[in-house]
């Protein structure tokens, strides 16, 4: 057998099938068309061959609705069961669903359930949802979700719908995901918003407790989630995200961190959240300098040491067009020891810029 071809060839090899078709019984008409394809030894195609079965299996006074209904899910089928006088169906298959999408419809029509087409719902659901019209599982148990939450966008498992459905029903976490905060950024700068938008965050993994999860926990898991996700990403990213500041000079004990992977790699190293700077560090708002100096303190100073022996480490971002110091971080997002703040005033000199007194991260 050759491989199958679509039903629009049989209509153009015979031009005047359409005539030949016309008053047959649609059992009729898909026998005569699955005929064509086996009189000159050419596969029958599979939606044809679908079609001509399951006719010959029903009684005579539904075959119009099952041909109906074949016709939604393939639309190749179109040319074999309407004509002029039979235009293709607009109108609902299923009479006890007349709200319901045309495809669930002509579905329903074939023998599947309303629960087969909504999955993860009761059958009571399913029948609701159905019955209003609704095009998913999600779609159908956020219908009531507040307009402040995207009802549904993004939302895929009907497990985090359902979680969502709990959380509102319940004051407490209802007012968790609706309250608006605001938070202030790394830069200063005030975050406002409320976590019912973001909701399309989480996934069933951020829900341990199922639908009893809290908001708090469920969206932690999220942050620490794509968060690993873009630390694995941005580890292959090494070009530069921006070219070096005009002030910039080489120094011995200072290093550019110019692309994301050093700037992860650093954050890790450090035990703070530097590495997460890449996009200001590329919008030219930011540069980010690695201070590495000899240990020359006895062993019992106490300051904690970064990685790699007899060396003191520190992370500073500097405002790129101006040069002032941003932050000058130490191991775990601590103060910077003090050599590194020696070397860092050193290394401002020789940039021209401006001293680091006063800035946050010091003593």
């Amino acid at each position: 057998m050759s491989k199958p071809e679509g039903v629009a060839v049989l209509f153009a090899c015979e031009p005047l099938l359409s005539r030949k078709l016309a008053g047959l019984p649609v059992l009729d008409r898909a026998a005569v068309a699955a005929g064509w394809f086996r009189m000159r030894g050419k596969a029958v195609p599979p939606a044809l061959l679908r079609a001509e079965r399951m006719l010959t299996r029903v009684p005579e006074g539904a075959r119009a609705r099952i041909a109906a209904a074949l016709s939604v899910l393939h639309l190749e089928l179109h040319p074999v069961f309407f004509d002029g006088r039979y235009p293709a169906p607009t109108t609902p298959v299923a009479v006890a669903y007349p709200r319901a999408p045309l495809r669930f419809q002509a579905r329903l029509v074939l023998g599947e359930r309303p629960a087969d087409l909504l999955p993860g719902l009761s059958a009571r659901e399913a029948h609701e949802g159905l019955t209003l019209g609704f095009h998913s599982s999600v779609d159908y148990l956020l219908r009531d979700a507040p307009v402040t939450m995207t009802l549904g966008s993004g939302v895929r498992d009907i497990r985090v719908a359902r979680w969502i459905c709990a959380c509102l029903a319940d004051p407490p976490r209802r007012q968790a995901l609706l309250r608006e905060s605001t938070e202030r950024g790394p830069h200063g700068e005030w975050i406002r918003g409320v976590l019912a938008s973001r909701v399309d965050e989480i996934e069933v993994e951020d829900l341990p407790c199922g639908s009893a999860t809290g908001v708090a926990a469920a969206f932690r898991s999220a942050a620490r989630r794509a968060w690993q996700r873009w630390q694995g990403e941005a580890e292959t990213q090494h070009e530069l995200l921006a070219t070096p500041p005009e002030w910039w000079t080489p120094i011995r004990c200072a290093r550019l961190l110019g692309s994301a992977a050093e700037l992860v790699a650093e954050g890790r190293q450090m035990g703070h959240c530097v590495g997460s700077y890449s996009i200001y560090v590329k919008r030219g708002i930011s540069v980010v300098v690695s201070i590495v100096v000899p240990d020359c303190r006895p062993e019992c100073s106490g300051e904690p040491r970064a990685s790699g022996l007899g060396l003191l480490r520190s992370t500073v971002e500097i405002e790129r067009h101006t040069g002032k110091v941003l932050q000058h971080r130490g191991l775990g997002n601590g103060y910077a020891p003090d050599l590194c703040e020696k070397a860092l005033r050193v290394c401002l000199k020789r940039w021209g810029n401006p001293s680091p007194e006063g800035t946050p991260g010091r003593r």
